[in-house]
């Protein structure tokens, strides 16, 4: 029993013992540089581990917080990591992004102003197309009136003519046979009148029985036929009329559409380059100035605008001279980008030759369309003059002339067939003689109401529908020149809208490239004068929890480093 108890303290006295021996945790140094829960002060160096000997620090008079105990932990250390990473993230990539964001905002602008000049010329083109078809629908309807009213009936009215001629020439053939073969039994016409008499009459018959079976084809097919055809013109004139207006509406609706997003893309465009510029604006008024107390001793901070890493930096206590390199930011990603932009830069220009010659270019063919559109104009009213002018009155004066002639030559066959009447009947003459005058005068008379028929068509459908078709022409040169014209200053606008886009690009690379410039050369800190270099902090300087080192992520307006000014100990 004794022994069990002694067993047991033995152990109890070794679990005691292991925990009394173990070590406390040890902070690196550089977590202890600057970190604000201090809380008691410490000695002038610290141990990083067994055996491992931190660089003594400057005198506690210069620099109360530095190699002080710290009430810390892994927890804290990672907070500070995480803390530390999100500030670096915008402030590496803002500048860039803004620059982004202000292309994008210009690229957004000027795709809005193109769908606008392309919404413009698109809805001058669609109308001008549906008053062609329009125009075209209203020629068909016109020519169809005609054609019933004027052409049809003139034809009709010519087939009855020729029906009625060619029954009278048939009767008349026919007497003239008969006359014949009485005077051929008398011995007085040979065989071969008589036979001519004959084939006379079979001609004539013939005729007779072709113009009546041209008149009941006409009356039953072929005006109905003709009229079926241009029925149909004139509805496959309204259907395209009807397509054309789904179309117009159709492409209207896209064409909002397309505005609409052209619309919604520079809205964003221009809030997320809002949103940036107040960003930077906020990240420029929360940097603090640099603090130059003109003494002795002057903090030396970050000069770039952006988030770098330390390529080199001098060593703790060197002593340097004027000029000589302190600090050199890590620039390999800033030479890339400005190699970069240099590359778009010239891009750019090359595009911005081109868009400059291609709009010298559009100010050419605008100028010959423009020229072209005048003198399709000057023609159609030179046209609608000649013919209002010449063509018709001359027409006209055809056309009377010619009734001028039936009627001479129907007063001249009356008068011929009044004297024959009186010679027939007092028997100098054969009745054969008189019904061939009788003919004669209803042919001619024929003749004379074709004439009339032909001076009303001319007059009331022809001079109308060739009025109509003038007008027309004249409309549509006009209409082709106001579209000419607003197309040329569409496309005229097109080609300024994407040269100064190009241009405002150009320039914003410009400045981009001369930002990049800025901060490459602030990345190198040289001293302003003789002097030694301390990696201490300032009395009452806020930083992050280490003194930045090779490889370390840097801050704009980042603490790096003290200079001591030696220039009035070297002058005594």
């Amino acid at each position: 029993m004794i022994r069990l108890v002694y067993i047991i303290s033995l152990f109890l006295l070794g679990v005691v013992a292991v925990f009394v021996s173990r070590p406390v945790d040890q902070v690196p140094e550089a977590f202890l540089v600057g970190n604000p829960r201090v809380k008691a002060p410490g000695p002038a160096g610290l141990t990083n581990g067994p055996g491992g000997q931190v660089a003594k620090g400057p005198p506690r008079s210069s620099n109360p917080l530095t190699n002080q105990p710290v009430d810390t932990s892994a927890a804290d250390v990672e907070n500070s990591i995480s803390t530390q990473a999100t500030q670096v993230e915008p402030a590496r990539s803002l500048d860039a992004d803004l620059h982004e964001a202000r292309v994008q905002f210009v690229s957004a602008e000027a795709s809005l102003n193109i769908a606008q000049q392309n919404e413009k010329i698109r809805v001058l083109q669609q109308r001008s197309k549906l008053a062609s078809v329009e125009r075209k629908l209203d020629l068909l309807r016109m020519d169809r009136e005609t054609y019933r009213h004027g052409e049809a009936v003139r034809r009709r009215d010519e087939l009855h003519d020729s029906v009625k001629l060619g029954e009278q020439r048939a009767d008349l053939a026919e007497a003239r046979l008969h006359w014949s073969e009485r005077l051929a039994e008398k011995g007085l016409v040979s065989q071969f009148g008589l036979e001519s008499d004959r084939a006379a009459t079979d001609e004539a018959q013939a005729d007779f029985q072709a113009n009546e079976k041209e008149l009941e084809v006409f009356q039953e097919s072929a005006f109905q036929r003709q009229l079926a055809i241009r029925d149909r013109q004139v509805q496959l004139a309204e259907t395209e009329v009807e397509r054309v207006q789904r179309e117009e509406r159709t492409l209207e609706a896209q064409q909002k559409a397309n505005i609409t997003l052209q619309q919604s893309a520079r809205q964003m465009a221009h809030a997320e380059l809002t949103q940036l510029e107040e960003q930077h604006r906020k990240q420029q008024s929360d940097l603090p100035l640099p603090d130059d107390n003109n003494g002795r001793r002057r903090p030396v901070r970050s000069n770039a605008t952006r988030s770098l890493s330390i390529d080199t930096i001098v060593e703790h206590g060197s002593r340097v001279d004027t000029g000589q390199v302190l600090v050199q930011l890590d620039t390999t990603q800033l030479d890339e980008d400005l190699q970069q932009n240099e590359h778009v830069q010239t891009r750019l220009a090359i595009e911005r030759d081109y868009a400059r010659q291609d709009l010298a270019l559009v100010e050419t063919q605008n100028e010959l369309d423009r020229s072209q559109s005048q003198l399709a104009i000057k023609a159609a009213k030179l046209a609608s003059v000649d013919y209002l002018e010449g063509t018709f009155p001359q027409q006209e004066q055809l056309a009377l002339d010619k009734i001028d002639e039936h009627q001479d030559l129907v007063e001249a066959t009356r008068r011929r067939l009044d004297w024959s009447e009186r010679v027939v009947k007092k028997g100098y003459l054969p009745q054969m003689q008189l019904d061939t005058d009788r003919f004669d005068l209803e042919n001619q008379k024929h003749l004379l109401v074709q004439a009339k028929h032909e001076l009303r068509i001319l007059q009331q459908h022809t001079y109308g529908r060739e009025l109509a078709a003038l007008e027309f022409t004249i409309q549509q040169a006009e209409a082709d020149d106001e579209r000419v014209t607003t197309l040329a200053e569409a496309r005229l606008a097109k080609r300024h809208i994407k040269l100064q886009a190009i241009v405002a690009k150009l320039r914003l690379h410009k400045m981009e490239s001369q930002r990049l410039e800025k901060v490459i050369a602030k990345c190198r800190i040289v001293a302003p004068s003789p002097g030694r270099v301390l990696h201490e902090l300032p009395p009452f300087e806020d930083v992050s929890f280490q003194l930045p080192a090779v490889g370390s992520l840097v801050q704009p307006n980042q603490f790096l480093l003290t200079f001591v000014d030696e220039t009035s100990r070297l002058n005594r």
